[in-house]
């Protein structure tokens, strides 16, 4: 018994470290993919914007995964990813953004056996669909007056949109000889004024 296990404890202590080493590249693999899909999806938003600019979406690629992979990060060490972004824009299709993110994961027993570490690369495409752009987003919930206009005020948005995702009756205001004018006005609570 004794020596049957001292010939199989190698080969049971290989095969449990290479089940724990693929068992976290499997974990950081999904996490990537998650901080790429995060990231194109910010990117796809900068584009949707009305005063967006294409040279803005490399910027908010990097800092959505910076800030994805330190906040979710179990242990502290996550891999060093390249990122790579880029703006599609076809004629005849929808505006789209790709993430591309790539690095060396670390194992922590094969690297001792001599298997090596493994490669991770994922990839994130999202489309920006429908118009026309946003030029105002208020974001508050539950705000009265989240978008609010006094005392002739004028607010114009060309071709582009408002959104006031206030739930409140009340979450566009619009007094005293006061304009709002757009392609689309929309308010999930409703609004009070002209």
């Amino acid at each position: 018994v004794m020596v049957t296990f001292a010939i199989a404890l190698p080969v049971l202590l290989l095969v449990t470290g290479g089940a724990i080493d693929y068992a976290a590249m499997l974990n950081e693999r999904s996490r990537a993919q998650r901080a790429a899909d995060s990231a194109s999806l910010a990117g796809a938003k900068e584009l949707s914007l009305a005063d967006s600019n294409r040279q803005n979406v490399p910027a908010v690629v990097e800092a959505v995964i910076a800030s994805y992979l330190r906040s979710n990060s179990t242990d502290g060490s996550t891999p060093v990813y390249s990122v790579m972004s880029n703006v599609i824009d076809k004629s005849g299709s929808p505006l789209q953004v790709e993430v591309n993110l790539a690095a060396t994961a670390t194992s922590l027993f094969g690297s001792h056996f001599g298997l090596g570490d493994s490669q991770i690369a994922v990839r994130s495409v999202a489309v920006v669909v429908g118009k026309p752009n946003i030029c105002l987003l208020a974001l508050d919930p539950k705000a009265v007056g989240a978008i609010e206009l006094e005392h002739k005020a004028t607010v114009i948005g060309q071709n582009c949109a408002v959104y006031s995702n206030s739930i409140n009756p009340k979450g566009i205001m619009s007094f005293n000889r006061s304009s709002l004018t757009a392609s689309l006005i929309c308010s999930a609570g409703g609004k009070a004024g002209n």
